[in-house]
């Protein structure tokens, strides 16, 4: 019974195939084959039996490329000569040229250096006369020692608790609205009511202390009666005895009287104690 014989082609399995069959594809000696007595693929050239049906391929011809002789160095020469003779012009006229730019750049420069010496001549008295008195106040603050020192937590409080205590008015504000002052004359009884009358106005508001450490005693405030024409009539001025302190306010009440042909009011601050 033949051989059946089995080859991979574009990576699929192909056959069987028989010996004779084998021989009449041209198949290279790295195609792999397999029949009953092999364990697994094996490429042709391995397998003796079937050497003489291996494709046998021809050595490809190497071309020849003829390459031209080395240039001898009298050839050389020759070419090297041939270059300066022919550039030769351009060589000298470049020189010539850079010598001409050379010398007008000194002349330029040797025709400048006379004024350039009687104007630094000028100056040489008024700049030795500068650094004379630079280095005469230098010396005298040489005299002046000034020690430049960190302040302490407790410096910069005192600092600012100073600063916020010499004007109170930047750190205090007040409002206040006004109202009747009725006080009531009669008591009312089962059969008729209380009568009331107006005894002056009540002036009721806050002042407000926006300093940081600074604490105000005794504020003075001014309230001023406006007529109906944007004038002052007359300004009354009461103090709130209490204490406003940092970052705080207080309220107040204050009994006045409003001269006739008062139409509005201000409130403002005249002063603090601390």
């Amino acid at each position: 019974m033949d051989k059946k014989y089995y080859l991979i082609v574009d990576d699929i399995q192909k056959g069987p195939f028989t010996l004779e069959e084998l021989k009449s594809f041209e198949l290279d000696k790295s195609r792999l084959i397999w029949f009953e007595e092999l364990e697994d693929w094996t490429p042709l050239e391995k397998i003796g039996e079937l050497s003489h049906i291996i494709k046998r391929v021809s050595p490809p011809i190497k071309p020849f490329v003829a390459s031209p002789p080395p240039v001898s160095a009298k050839f050389e020469s020759i070419e090297k000569n041939s270059f300066f003779k022919t550039n030769k012009w351009y060589i000298i006229g470049g020189f010539v040229l850079l010598l001409l730019l050379t010398i007008a750049f000194f002349t330029q420069n040797k025709e400048q250096t006379p004024s350039e010496e009687l104007f630094s001549s000028e100056q040489t008295e008024p700049v030795q006369e500068n650094n004379v008195q630079i280095n005469s106040s230098s010396q005298t603050n040489d005299f002046e020692p000034f020690e430049e020192r960190e302040l302490s937590p407790s410096q910069l409080r005192q600092q600012l608790l100073e600063k916020e205590q010499s004007n109170p008015l930047n750190y205090l504000s007040v409002n206040a609205s006004m109202s009747e002052n009725k006080v009531k004359t009669r008591h009312g009884t089962m059969f008729r009511s209380s009568e009331w009358k107006v005894d002056g106005y009540m002036l009721e508001g806050n002042i407000t202390n926006s300093a940081t450490i600074a604490s105000f005693n005794d504020v003075t405030v001014r309230i001023s009666f406006i007529s109906s024409t944007g004038s002052a009539i007359d300004n009354s001025d009461f103090v709130v005895y209490d204490s406003v302190l940092a970052n705080d306010g207080i309220s107040f009440k204050q009994k006045i009287y409003p001269p006739e042909g008062t139409v509005t009011y201000e409130v403002s601050i005249l002063s603090a104690k601390y």
